[in-house]
């Protein structure tokens, strides 16, 4: 019985320590990958890092673009966007959730113009659609709280998009019982907690703003968001929803296992299929901060107050004590008073997965696309943890999974170590040893 209670206590301690080993080296104490300060440092090791995910099987393409003072700094491509064509400056990537970025800048453009206010009901603009709702007035959703995900919408979408030819539902449809839910989600859009009680993240949402912007300035939101914004950004060849002029020039959704997968088509365009080239998505995530010749924040297709208000924490986006959101754009880290990181992260099942950051303040950020993995969000989180000093919780989660396998090896390789021990060697040493002093006392 006290072999096996001190073999317990052992296994127990050995797991103990293992997993706190990885939670301070993972999370809470994750150095940089390069010294602070040393742009040039930095860029090394992040490119050398998209090389080797490409050649080690862990990414099939990726686009790598640093910002500095408000340009682009430096471009890196690897890998490839399609069976024999290679990733570079004219592949076009569907943006996934990053989307959701210039969606709100869109919505933004009706608030500048006067069309819409941030804090007036939803409802006032979008007549023939009522949000469902049991106990909470649709009322008290407005355009601020859709935009910052605290509109207490509880659908966690999520869309996977239609594979072609399969047709996309309408946007009312689309939100009564969304067919293209990721697994989980009912795909209802309805107001399942109360508005401006907390944050919770809702393709939804988005979908709602969709909605909104098509019923305010009566045109499709894929044509209005041409002539409000990605057009006077001069990135006329970036657009929300497919186009046939990017057959060629597309990167392809693999698997991560390389494995070629369907790029699907979407209702959800605000909310996921935005297509840019890696320049095209560098000039608009810049365009939240200064320029280098001094052009201004929201580069006069929005106010620069409004500009900033999107970069900038809103009061109830938050998770415990932490802000997490602003209006289109994830708080990454704060960097002084009143001084955010801001950006967002996208993911297009199974391998798209996209990340922008830009410090609106100095310009500095970083654009990373990628398709057949994730090392494009891990390449955003490091640069993140190096510009910043800190670990974003939007990188807890990541950071956490990779430290999950080493874990696990860990974790085997020392059980077995203490079973060997206490189960087979142990016993032999003891007995070797009691034996040994029997003879002696002979």
């Amino acid at each position: 019985m006290r072999r096996i209670i001190m073999t317990i206590t052992q296994l127990l301690g050995w797991l103990g320590f293992v997993f706190t080993i990885a939670l301070v080296t993972s999370v809470l104490f994750r150095p940089p990958v390069a010294p602070r300060g040393d742009t040039a440092a930095v860029r090394a090791v992040l490119e050398q890092r998209l090389d080797q995910a490409v050649a080690g099987d862990d990414l099939v393409g990726g686009a790598l673009l640093l910002l500095e003072d408000g340009a682009v700094a430096s471009e890196h491509y690897a890998g490839l966007a399609d069976v024999g064509r290679p990733v570079t400056q004219e592949t076009v990537f569907q943006l996934a959730s990053v989307s959701k970025a210039a969606a709100a800048w869109v919505v933004m453009t009706l608030v500048d113009d006067g069309l819409v206010e941030l804090d007036a009901p939803v409802s006032r603009y979008v007549e023939d659609y009522t949000i469902p709702s049991n106990d909470f007035s649709p009322d008290a959703v407005t355009t601020r709280r859709l935009l910052s995900h605290t509109a207490g919408l509880t659908d966690g979408l999520g869309y996977l998009g239609f594979v072609p030819p399969v047709p996309t539902q309408s946007l009312e449809q689309s939100l009564l019982n969304a067919a293209d839910t990721a697994p989980g989600r009912d795909g209802i859009v309805q107001i399942g907690e109360e508005p401006g009680a907390g944050w919770r993240y809702s393709g939804g949402g988005y979908t709602i703003l969709q909605l909104l912007v098509e019923e305010v300035t009566g045109e499709p939101f894929a044509h209005y968001a041409q002539t409000a914004v990605l057009d006077p950004l001069g990135i006329e060849d970036a657009a929300f929803g497919w186009d046939e002029a990017y057959a060629g020039m597309i990167a392809q959704n693999y698997t991560e296992d390389g494995e070629l997968a369907d790029l699907r088509r979407f209702t959800a365009l605000a909310a996921a299929e935005m297509y840019a080239t890696a320049p095209e998505l560098a000039q608009f995530t810049l365009a939240a901060a200064p320029g280098p010749s001094g052009e201004p924040v929201g580069r006069g297709i929005l106010s620069p107050e409004l500009a900033a208000a999107m970069t900038s924490p809103h009061p109830e986006a938050t998770v415990g004590r932490t802000s997490v959101w602003g209006l289109g754009y994830q708080i990454h880290a704060e960097m002084g008073p009143d001084h955010y990181v801001a950006g967002h992260i996208g993911n297009n099942r199974p391998g798209l997965n996209h990340a922008i950051v830009i410090d609106p303040v100095t310009g500095d950020g970083i654009v990373a696309l990628g398709t057949g993995g994730t090392a494009a969000v891990t390449l955003t989180c490091d640069w993140m943890v190096w510009y910043s000093g800190t670990i974003p919780r939007s990188c807890e989660d990541l950071y956490l999974s990779q430290a999950v396998l080493p874990v696990i090896v860990a974790s085997i390789a020392g059980l077995s170590a203490i079973v060997l021990w206490q189960g087979v060697i142990g016993p032999r040493v003891e007995a070797a040893a009691q034996k040994r002093r029997a003879g002696s006392k002979r």
